[in-house]
């Protein structure tokens, strides 16, 4: 069994219509209980989440966490990290996941996803590993390579 911290009652309280983290990140952060200072701290609201971890799961395969991923950023889209800077040019947010995500993304802060720590340390294996047959190491690429459905329409 793993151990997960469902933030799916947190996110499901939000103000209707947040799409960016940094929106979403201080009301998570108050549901939390963190301090306003705290407030921007992805690394402490994952932490306060994995201390919150109470809710027992059987363990899951990486294709079974991929879908969980999928299914999660599909109804929480502020979990794609909303836009990252490159040099001077500014990622969408599906590009900027998928840049991040099999660069420690899901790992760093799993319970963001509902993941217990193993399971994101799985996750970002598989992704990097060589069955995703994907030379950039995309969650895209991922799931396309173990017949996943798309994580995000194409824009």
């Amino acid at each position: 069994m793993v151990n997960i911290y469902d933030p799916a009652p947190i996110y499901d309280s939000l103000t209707p219509g947040i799409t960016e983290w940094n929106d979403a990140r201080p009301e998570i952060a108050q549901a939390l209980g963190l301090s306003p200072k705290k407030y921007s701290d992805k690394y402490a609201i994952n932490q306060v989440m994995l201390a919150l971890a109470e809710q027992e799961i059987p363990y899951r395969d990486w294709r079974e966490i991929g879908q969980h991923v999928i299914d999660m950023i599909r109804r929480y889209p502020f979990l794609m990290n909303s836009y990252y800077r490159v040099g001077d040019t500014l990622l969408p947010s599906g590009i900027a996941f998928d840049n991040l995500v099999g660069n420690h993304h899901i790992d760093d802060f799993p319970a963001l996803f509902g993941l217990g720590e193993y399971e994101g340390h799985g996750l970002r294996g598989a992704i990097n590993g060589r069955q995703t047959r994907d030379p950039r190491k995309s969650y895209r690429g991922f799931c396309r390579s173990v017949g996943l459905p798309k994580p995000w329409p194409d824009n």
